[in-house]
Parts: C-alpha cells; sequence; structure tokens
C-alpha cells in the first residue's frame, strides 16, 4: 500500500514539535519530498547496481511493457524508462487447418485434408482421426516466449557474423543491444518485443487548503489533488529520516542516511 504523503509530514512534525522547531509549509514540505523521494531511489538503485538483484523496495517500479519495432530495430523507450532488466519476444505460430464450408463437407472427405478443419457455418474446428473428423476445442496459436539475450558492445559484430550465434527467429535466437537512449533488436524484422524495466517514480505533492480561523491561518490537507509516496510501508521510517535529514535537522545514522550525506547526484531521475 502506498505511504501518504500527509501520514509522513505528521509523523516529522510530531517530532519537530516536540523539539519546538515548528511546522512544515506546503512549499518547504513539496520541495524537501521531492528531493527525499529521488534520493530515495538513487539509493536502492545504487544497491541493484552492485548486485543485479531487485530489492523488494524497488519491486513497485518493475514495468512491463509491449513495444513495437521500428523498421530499422530500435525501439522507443517509456518516457519514465530507467534501466532494463528483461527483453523478450513473443512468437506466435498459428495451427494450420483448412475451411471447409459446412460439417457435411467435412464427413465427405474420403482423404482429410490437414490434420484440422473448420466448419465455416458453425465455427466448430474438428481434428482428423485419418478415417473420420471429430469435434475439437479452439484452436489456438502456439506461443514461445523467447529471450531477447544482451550483447556487450564488444561482441555486436562477431555476435551478428557468426553462424552459430547469430540472430535467427526460426531458431529461437534473438538479440539486443543499448544504443544512446534506445535499445536494438536483432533480428530488426520483429514487429513487437516485452520489455520489463524500472521506472522513474511518480513525484509525490502535499496538496492543502488554505483555512483561516480566529487564532489565525493555517494549510489543511486536502487528499484532492494530493500524490502519495509510491514506496511501500517498509520504507516508512526512510522517508521519515530523509525528510528531516533534509530538513538540517539529527536523525538515525543509517546507511541510507549516510549515502544521502555523500549528496551524490544520478542525472537519469531528474524531472
Amino acid at each position: 500500500m502506498p505511504i501518504s504523503t500527509n501520514d509522513i509530514k505528521e509523523t516529522v512534525e510530531k517530532i519537530i514539535l516536540k523539539d519546538q522547531q515548528g511546522y512544515l509549509n506546503s512549499e518547504q514540505y513539496n520541495r524537501i519530498i521531492n528531493q527525499v523521494d529521488k534520493k530515495l531511489f538513487q539509493y536502492y538503485y545504487k544497491i541493484y547496481e552492485q548486485t543485479q538483484n531487485v530489492v523488494d523496495s524497488m519491486k513497485p517500479f518493475i514495468t512491463p511493457v509491449n513495444l513495437a519495432v521500428n523498421p530499422d530495430g530500435t525501439l522507443v523507450l517509456p518516457l519514465d524508462y530507467v534501466h532494463r532488466l528483461e527483453l523478450g519476444y513473443i512468437k506466435a505460430v498459428n495451427p494450420v487447418y483448412t475451411v471447409y464450408s459446412s460439417f457435411a463437407a467435412l464427413q465427405c472427405d474420403i482423404q482429410p485434408r490437414g490434420n484440422y478443419g473448420l466448419d465455416s457455418s458453425s465455427m466448430v474446428f474438428y481434428k482428423s482421426t485419418g478415417k473420420a473428423w471429430v469435434a475439437v476445442p479452439p484452436l489456438s496459436p502456439e506461443i514461445t516466449y523467447v529471450p531477447i539475450d544482451y550483447m556487450n558492445s564488444n561482441e555486436v559484430f562477431y555476435t551478428l557474423s557468426s553462424p552459430i550465434r547469430k540472430p535467427n527467429l526460426a531458431k529461437n535466437i534473438a538479440r539486443h543491444e543499448e544504443l544512446d537512449n534506445t535499445i536494438k533488436v536483432y533480428p530488426i524484422d520483429m514487429k513487437q518485443v516485452v520489455l520489463k524495466y524500472l521506472r522513474r517514480t511518480t513525484q509525490p505533492f502535499w496538496n492543502s487548503t488554505p483555512v483561516s480561523t480566529a487564532n489565525g491561518d493555517f494549510e489543511q490537507y486536502n487528499p484532492v489533488g494530493s500524490i502519495d509516496f509510491e514506496w511501500q510501508y517498509e520504507n516508512f521510517q526512510d522517508l521519515v529520516d530523509l525528510v528531516m535529514f533534509y530538513m538540517g535537522m539529527q536523525t538515525r545514522e543509517t546507511d541510507l542516511i549516510k549515502f544521502a550525506q555523500m549528496d551524490q547526484q544520478e542525472p537519469f531521475i531528474n524531472k
């Protein structure tokens, strides 16, 4: 379940109220949580780079999508794309059957043509036993999932010219390489591929409505127009720690806070 931006705000305000350090206004808070959201993504993405393992915290951002292949074999990547996890090709082979105008025609065939027949009047499929036609469930394409293996930049030419490694859909061999801001697949005559990738987070936002009272004006949380964090509840304390860190307050000395202290900038998550 996503984490409410208001829950994080109320938790932090309880802490800073205890320390007599005031409240967060909407402009300040939204600026901080935008930075917090990016930094938390950077932290877990760095773990992925080091281990090649997507930790549970990153699983909400794993996204599958079907992509059309351009005539030159390149893909138009989604706008929220960060990094590919898997790339595959769905190969569908339609069953071979003969269409007959009626079931009577099927029964009249002493020598059935093909293994399967379709009665076009009733749209029922039949299978030949060699002597008769037997009704069968509707025929579906035979689906094969072909992984599109990654090629390092120093092995592209060798792979494409190799009689063994060369991409060939008939042999269920497919490859891809990463180019500048895109991916190119081989062979290039594939029509569509399935990409599973890590996407950017949706920027959180705390919306408010101004309220005037006898004791003064204040901002009241408005769920309409607010955008929650996409992180799961297990990251609640991480978000609280980072908000406090960017407010300049003392917080727990965790690996995440140490990472934030390094103030690393990762261009792929800039929005």
